[in-house]
């Protein structure tokens, strides 16, 4: 079948002809239209929405700060003639010897923890809006695909400058795949190429933080982008822009994506790397929570960390793994609600929740019988134990309103006060009974949700 061309005037400016020639072999200008200009995107976009461009930046600066590194790193766990492993050397080089080096190094590890707290808020942001129900289910689990991948990068990256806390951090965190059953010891030998952690492993974590994993991460990125093209972005009021056109099939309540998205994301950009080179800058270490002050130390296999500890992005998943393992009740229950979280992220559309925020402003109750039970606090009780179960239902007072699922059953309103407090979802509590089943409050401390006088049910 022979190609369609076509043809412009040969009297056109040189751009322009150069552009209909790329036209005719690969479609540039279909793509800018498809994404940028002609994608319409709601109207009423607020700052949450900033944080999935960030991730992009963030995803592009890590990719060339990288790039830079591996120039001049070494995956050896040998020992030079000083008695330094070479990879720990190979670091203290790219500081010191290597042009900007320190500035690079920095870029990149600050980048990490940089890239999740931009990643938790962009998710954070679905969760309260319901950006993972139907027709979004997809991008949804391609985003915990990203997650999941930027996990197993963060890890393999953390080994690589071979000190103290990468070597022990390691070990640990290698040997709790060992306690799968039946696969648990294979798998974790395959994981480390060795019976120890060794130069196999460096090598092994080396590969796949350069090569494999970015790639499955690139993959997952443009596969969600596809997917949030195709069914467009939601928004804060949760109304659905495709369902309204006008006469030409433009979304009456939506605006091209660039311009007007496109300048608006470059606010957050500026702001956002103001921040980020402050923290280069003057904070690089992020007072031990970026870079491990046990870290700076070489590796050595005969000397074990007094205390080790994971990555600021890990702690939830370990201690909410740790108070499971060893049923310890953990006093930062905000850390064992993330932790919870993590756990059902992936098949949270699976319940049929409107989100954390979509079902208490439009005045129904936040979600399914399913997906309440990993929302608020642990167990009726409110002492921990148990599987969560509690979840405070805020609608308006008025009348008329739905009748609730005849599932839920109501608890004693100051352990729904205990809990949400416990976690500063609440603000001005008024009218308190020990057991009154209504709850009156003033203000919901979450964006958009600012409900005067809203009754919270507290039901189990």
């Amino acid at each position: 079948m022979a190609a369609e061309y076509k043809e412009i005037s040969p009297n056109a400016p040189a751009g322009e002809q150069l552009l209909n020639w790329i036209d005719n072999r690969f479609p540039l200008t279909k793509l800018y239209k498809e994404h940028l200009s002609e994608y319409y995107a709601p109207k009423n976009l607020n700052f949450w929405y900033f944080f999935g461009s960030l991730a992009l930046l963030v995803l592009v600066i890590q990719i060339i700060s990288g790039i830079f590194l591996v120039m001049h790193y070494k995956p050896d766990a040998t020992l030079n003639a000083a008695g330094v492993p070479v990879a720990f050397a190979s670091v203290e080089y790219i500081m010191r010897e290597v042009e900007w080096g320190w500035l690079i190094r920095y870029i990149h590890s600050t980048g990490a923890s940089f890239f999740f707290i931009v990643v938790y808020l962009h998710m954070f942001r679905g969760l309260i809006y319901g950006s993972y129900r139907k027709p979004r289910e997809l991008i949804w689990l391609f985003g915990c695909g990203i997650l999941l991948v930027m996990m197993a990068i963060a890890f393999t990256g953390y080994l690589l400058p071979w000190g103290q806390m990468s070597l022990w951090g390691a070990a640990v965190i290698v040997n709790l795949f060992a306690a799968i059953p039946i696969i648990g010891p294979d798998l974790a030998l395959l994981i480390r190429g060795d019976f120890v952690v060794g130069d196999a492993t460096l090598n092994r974590f080396f590969s796949l933080h350069v090569i494999a994993l970015p790639l499955v991460l690139l993959g997952l990125v443009v596969a969600h982008i596809i997917a949030l093209h195709e069914v467009g972005s939601n928004n804060p009021d949760g109304i659905e822009i495709k369902k309204h056109k006008d006469a030409n099939g433009k979304p009456l309540d939506g605006i091209p994506f660039h311009p007007y998205y496109s300048v608006h994301d470059l606010m957050g950009v500026g702001v956002f790397l103001m921040i980020f080179s402050a923290v280069v800058f003057f904070a690089p270490s992020g007072g031990g929570f970026f870079l491990k002050y046990t870290n700076l130390i070489p590796a050595d296999p005969l000397v074990t960390p007094a205390h080790i500890a994971p990555v600021w992005y890990f702690a939830p998943l370990l201690l909410d793994a740790a108070r499971r393992h060893h049923r310890v009740h953990v006093r930062a229950r905000g850390r064992r609600l993330v932790g919870g979280l993590h756990r059902h992220l992936p098949l949270w559309f699976w319940h049929g929740g409107q989100g954390l925020g979509a079902g208490w402003r439009r005045g129904r109750y936040a979600g399914h019988a399913g997906a309440r039970r990993h929302v608020l606090g642990r167990g009726g009780d409110g002492r921990g134990g148990g599987d969560p179960v509690l979840l405070a239902l805020v609608r308006p007072c008025a009348r008329g309103l739905d009748p609730l699922p005849p599932d839920l059953e109501q608890v004693p309103v100051w352990r729904l006060c205990r809990q949400l407090c416990h976690h500063g979802l609440l603000w001005g509590v008024a009218a308190v009974g020990h057991q009154h089943p209504l709850l009156a409050v003033r203000h919901l401390v979450l964006p958009r949700l600012f409900l005067a006088d809203a009754v919270v049910e507290p039901l189990g």
